[in-house]
């Protein structure tokens, strides 16, 4: 079977591999399962918890078949090592299927289906990095629902790549786990292994005490950074750059430089590039390349393209040879131009490491001289000269850089999109374009136009489904820009409308992103605009007292009373309104949520606003977890829990489902329940509430460490009650008499 023979590592008793000499794994050489067999690493006191939340959970106790995961950090954190780990003992330890994605693999999905047909047992599958199978972890996850095949994906990924990279993926993402430094019981730990196998370098010799302290100081950065240190007692950056000089071959030298600029990128070099940047043959590779590169650069054959590539020990190290080695703009240009001429982007890898050589705000980080930059790019457009998606980070580069040109990036974005009109990173450039234009036009008509045509794009975008809220937030951006002129130039009715259209924007939303800081930004900037200006206020009050069917105006309104701590006549204002059209949607949420602030407010009220607020399968997913929450505080658990499941489900942001919210509070204080804790894991747990007897969850993350370390079965515990978009949720759990 291809999966199994090219695509993936099938993990199980017995599994076979090379041996990894110790000091040359501490030293951040880590190229198969050996370290992990041979327990060469740390134990994460993070790891049980993910253990019995991901591999041990029952199919009963999972929200979903199909599960997205993920394990982030700084490089040089351990996340690498502690993904193989969790796949090797959930593998060996408790039988799971475990699957490890190889570098650069392309897996198709029939095969894993037939895989599971075969089995019939859960499908965990390891990706490392995340951003190397972005495409595969889509269709994956796509596929499997539709199949409801039962799937778990873990992968790991940088903070940084993850943000700017992988934003499409947070809607298949469960839940997220973050590698943090070491503990003191880690570091112990460490100092124990690194004894053990004659590791120690620099702490040789000193009290324990010691150790502790010396990797203490360097455990608040990487731990990779912190063994290099304290092992051989000097900043980890003069390591790296003394490595290197101490490559006596100089064509080697060379060679592992050109490792290191892509490997930074996260992109291995494949032979076939390495030999036409070097005019090194290929029977020439073990002489000059292997010999003096041992242990410092290893090698894996790319299953896809049919041949080698070379890495570095890690990226943070490949990032440090670059800067310490390369510390002139000119050096820096030599290299990338030597290399962007030798790219065949026909290979994936190529491909990817031209991408990453040519990124607009990269280059402008790297390179003061916008002409080198310019050059770079007519280079480029040698290798690949229509791509898209190279012309949209030249025309970033002219939109960002000083004394950039906005005609020539207008022309690069219009030839892009017309290329490639799906691609909805190229038209956010459009409209961020657009709006660069609209500030610096000199004419009133030529500023409508350019504004016009932002929102269109930004439109068209959300149109598409959009899992971020960059283009909403360019829309209301807009919207407040003429709101503002026309408070100065503009009549009663333009302002009106201008108010209701931003209104319109705002209350979309805030429904799809609740919580978002941009959109929090634009309506405290709205209100502020209204409020600061006397004839905007009138003028809203005005166009309300002829048009009480509008929602946009009656919703602003109400919010500025509520801006200036009226919110009875706020409340006034919106029923008026649902007077006149009582199955407005937008309203309803409004009156349950203003009635909801009100302690003697009837709440049969309350439920009836709340449940005309939304329409089963509709898009207003804040007004139906309200709902849920509040059918859920009357007892009525299992139409609220549907409610839950439903939400649950929603292609939607994961961070904005898993976060707790919606605390029950009583005279503006939280309110504290009682109850048993049911089971607990590492990580998460069941409270029974006393009175009611529903199961409640609750996760470590929000308990205090200490707190939640003493918690065991059976035993009474306080705790304050919210909720998330997959239903109540127990915080600040603690046991019963503890005081905190």
């Amino acid at each position: 079977m291809t999966l199994l023979n090219r695509d993936v590592e099938y993990l199980y008793k017995g599994y076979k591999t090379t041996h990894t000499d110790p000091q040359a794994f501490y030293k951040g050489y880590f190229v198969d399962w050996s370290p992990i067999i041979d327990d060469l690493d740390v134990k994460r006191s993070m790891s049980d918890g993910i253990m019995s939340e991901v591999f041990l959970a029952t199919e009963e106790e999972k929200a979903t078949r199909q599960e997205f995961y993920l394990i982030k950090g700084h490089a040089g954190s351990g996340k690498s090592v502690l993904l193989k780990r969790l796949a090797w003992d959930a593998s060996i330890e408790y039988d799971r299927l475990c699957l490890s994605l190889r570098p650069s693999a392309y897996p198709e999905y029939e095969p894993l289906s037939e895989l599971f047909r075969l089995c019939q047992k859960r499908i965990f599958l390891f990706a490392d990095p995340v951003t190397e199978y972005m495409d595969t972890i889509e269709d994956f996850m796509i596929r499997a629902r539709q199949d409801k095949l039962p799937l778990t994906i873990i992968g790991g990924e940088r903070h940084h790549e993850w943000n700017t990279e992988c934003e499409h993926l947070e809607a298949y993402l469960t839940d997220s786990y973050e590698v943090r430094y070491l503990s003191e019981k880690e570091i112990e730990a460490l100092i124990d292994l690194l004894t053990r196998h004659k590791s120690l370098g620099h702490l040789e010799g000193m009290r324990l005490e010691e150790q502790k302290s010396a990797l203490s100081k360097r455990a608040g950065r990487q731990l990779l950074v912190a063994l290099h240190e304290a092992t051989l007692g000097k900043p980890f950056s003069d390591i790296v750059l003394d490595e290197y000089k101490s490559i006596t071959s100089r064509p080697a030298q060379s060679l592992y430089l050109t490792v290191c600029i892509l490997h930074r990128l996260g992109v291995a070099t494949r032979a076939g590039l390495i030999s036409r940047v070097h005019g090194v043959p290929f029977s020439k590779f073990k002489e000059q390349l292997f010999a003096p590169l041992e242990f410092i650069v290893f090698a894996s054959k790319h299953g896809l393209i049919r041949d080698y590539v070379y890495r570095s020990r890690h990226p943070h190290i490949a990032e440090i040879v670059f800067e310490r080695v390369l510390v002139s703009s000119q050096d820096r240009f030599d290299e990338y131009l030597r290399i962007i001429n030798a790219l065949d982007v026909d290979y994936n890898t190529d491909r990817e490491a031209f991408k990453g050589l040519t990124k607009a705000r990269s280059l402008i980080s790297l390179f003061r001289d916008p002409q080198m930059i310019r050059q770079l790019y007519t280079v480029a457009k040698t290798r690949s000269s229509e791509d898209p998606m190279l012309m949209q980070q030249e025309a970033i580069f002219e939109m960002t850089a000083p004394g950039g040109s906005i005609d020539k990036a207008t022309g690069l974005l219009q030839r892009a999109y017309k290329i490639a009109p799906y691609n909805k990173a190229i038209a956010h450039s459009l409209a961020e374009l657009a709006l660069k234009k609209a500030d610096r036009a000199s004419t009133i008509l030529e500023k409508s136009k350019l504004r016009r045509e932002s929102r269109e794009i930004a439109l068209r975008i959300l149109s598409k489904g959009s899992l971020s809220a960059y283009s909403y937030h360019t829309v209301i951006k807009i919207g407040l820009d003429e709101l503002s002129e026309l408070m100065e130039h503009g009549d009663e009715s333009a302002i009106d409308r201008k108010i209701k259209e931003i209104e319109d924007s705002i209350t979309k939303a805030s429904q799809r992103f609740p919580d978002n800081s941009f959109i929090f930004e634009a309506e405290a900037r709205f209100c502020k605009l209204i409020n600061d200006n006397p004839k905007a206020l009138d003028s809203l009050k005005k166009a309300f007292s002829i048009n009480k069917r509008s929602p946009y105006i009656a919703i602003r309104l109400a919010r500025m009373y509520e801006y200036n701590d009226d919110p009875e006549n706020g409340l006034r204002i919106l029923k008026e309104c649902l007077e006149a059209n009582p199955s407005d949607k937008s309203v309803n949420f409004r009156v349950a949520m203003l009635l909801g602030k009100i302690p003697s407010a009837n709440k049969a009220e309350i439920k009836h606003y709340l449940r005309r607020s939304f329409t089963e399968g509709d898009t207003n997913y804040e007004a139906q977890f309200w709902y849920a929450r509040f059918v859920y505080m009357e007892r009525e658990h299992e139409p609220a829990l549907e409610v839950f499941r439903k939400l649950g489900e929603a292609h939607i942001d994961s961070r904005i489902k898993k976060e707790p919210r919606g605390v029950v509070k009583e005279n503006n204080r939280p309110v504290r329940f009682t109850g048993t804790v049911s089971n607990i894991e590492a990580s998460y747990g069941f409270i029974i509430r006393e009175g009611l007897n529903d199961r409640i969850f609750t996760h470590v993350r929000y308990s205090e460490p200490t707190q939640w370390q003493k918690l065991k079965p059976n035993r009474r515990v306080s705790f304050e009650l919210g909720f998330n978009y997959r239903g109540p949720f127990a915080i600040n759990v603690r046991g019963e008499g503890e005081v905190v």
